[in-house]
């Protein structure tokens, strides 16, 4: 279904993409990475800066500097935070988006077996009605897991406080 342009399109705007979620999670992860780096740098440099320097000076500036350290350790933890959330997401994304793919792929596959039933079998108005009843059905589910999804992704923005 990935491959049929307008079925990825309705996929894509139904579920999302969740390969793009997980590229933010990613670069959440990276910036968490790069913080933990900058906190060990500073905390090295601090503990080795001008270790002849003393008196009320020095030590305003080590305790300055050792929050600066504490700060960006700080800021470490709340984007490891964001990747966890960000990938969670992703996670309900993925979710969300396979089970829809397998109710339109379904549904496609039906709508051709009562085409070839219509040609062959039975006649054109029994064929409509069962093709009008389960699309009714089918985006009544698909409607119910993208609700889900939704609700499931403002909950997560809640708990994030965003």
């Amino acid at each position: 279904m990935e491959h049929f342009e307008p079925l990825r399109e309705v996929l894509d705007k139904l579920a999302g993409i969740p390969d793009m979620v997980m590229a933010h999670a990613e670069t959440w992860k990276n910036m968490a990475g790069a913080l933990v780096t900058m906190t060990e740098d500073l905390y090295a440099d601090l503990a080795n800066d001008l270790p002849d320097w003393t008196g009320t000076s020095a030590d305003g500036y080590r305790r300055l500097m050792g929050n600066n350290v504490d700060r960006i350790g700080g800021l470490s933890v709340l984007a490891a935070t964001m990747a966890a959330a960000t990938q969670a997401a992703g996670n309900l994304v993925q979710f969300t988006r396979d089970i829809v793919r397998d109710l339109i792929a379904d549904l496609v596959a039906r709508v051709i077996v009562w085409a070839v039933e219509a040609i062959f079998v039975v006649t054109i108005p029994v064929i409509a009605a069962q093709i009008v009843s389960a699309v009714l059905k089918w985006v009544g589910r698909i409607l119910g897991y993208t609700t889900a999804l939704i609700s499931s992704l403002t909950s997560l923005k809640t708990l994030m406080g965003a």
